[in-house]
């Protein structure tokens, strides 16, 4: 598999900004570990750190460097991002009983609302993360996370991936990794799963094929919390992700933004 290796300079900006920003959202001693994990990332990086990764989050596997920025960045965007958005009084409240984690990547976000959890579905369709998911969920014995190796779609059709790590994205490129696609309300019925407290979708650019693909599930209003994260430099706008949500029944009860300013939006 082709990867992309960032020069230097690239790796130094990009760390600058993601520091900057974790502290920026810094708030309790609780982020004090996070902070210190994303401020040492570099030395790691440098010292080419292999093995098990201890994280406020859970251990994670580090084979390779690429691995590592993937791990460090999950842990930030989880910590800075979701779970700082469910931790606020507007979500605090929220039940988080079954969970469904669409583009789960490494297992940042999943691992992070286990706790919480009695269920959680972990889609992942790129085989190489998926093996690390697996791997990460296995050595945190987080055996109420279901990981499922597929893509979430508005059909059952085969599809292409291209990229990398958390930049894997289906593509219209017929030649890359091949994944089955399925619409979520059949992953859903297919694990008996009647109603899912919190949904979090990030998908790099489908995100409307994903929505689409489970329309039945959102019409019977049987998710209570959506979370979307908008890739606009995917072409895709938070104004059409609003607009289908709405016609689902849905409104957006707040928006959050990443670096760069990407949205992440929030539906009940």
């Amino acid at each position: 598999m082709s990867r992309d290796v960032p020069s230097g300079g690239e790796l130094f900006y990009n760390f600058v900004r993601i520091a900057r920003f974790a502290i920026k959202r810094t708030t309790s001693y609780r982020d004090f570990p996070f902070v210190f994990l994303i401020l040492t990332a570099p030395l790691l990086h440098l010292l080419r750190f292999r093995g098990e990764l201890k994280t406020p989050i859970g251990n994670y596997e580090i084979q390779r460097n690429d691995i590592l920025r993937w791990t460090i960045y999950g842990v930030f965007k989880t910590r800075f991002c979701y779970v700082r958005m469910l931790e606020t009084t507007l979500l605090r409240n929220n039940p988080r009983s079954i969970v469904v984690d669409v583009g789960a990547n490494l297992g940042d976000f999943s691992m992070a609302v286990s706790s919480h959890a009695r269920r959680v579905l972990s889609l992942e369709p790129g085989r190489e993360n998926f093996a690390l998911l697996c791997s990460n969920l296995h050595s945190n014995s987080l055996n109420q996370v279901i990981p499922l190796n597929i893509a979430a779609h508005d059909t059952f059709e085969d599809l292409s991936l291209i990229g990398n790590g958390a930049d894997l994205r289906v593509s219209t490129f017929d030649g890359g990794e091949r994944i089955r696609g399925m619409p979520l309300d059949d992953v859903l019925q297919t694990h008996e799963i009647d109603y899912v407290d919190v949904l979090k979708i990030d998908v790099q650019g489908h995100e409307t094929q994903v929505l689409n693909g489970m329309s039945n599930c959102l019409k019977a209003h049987k998710v209570g919390l959506v979370i979307v994260e908008v890739h606009v430099h995917r072409n895709i706008k938070a104004s059409d992700v609003i607009s289908l949500m709405q016609k689902f029944g849905y409104r957006r009860i707040a928006t959050d933004y990443l670096i760069g300013g990407r949205p992440q939006l929030y539906f009940k």
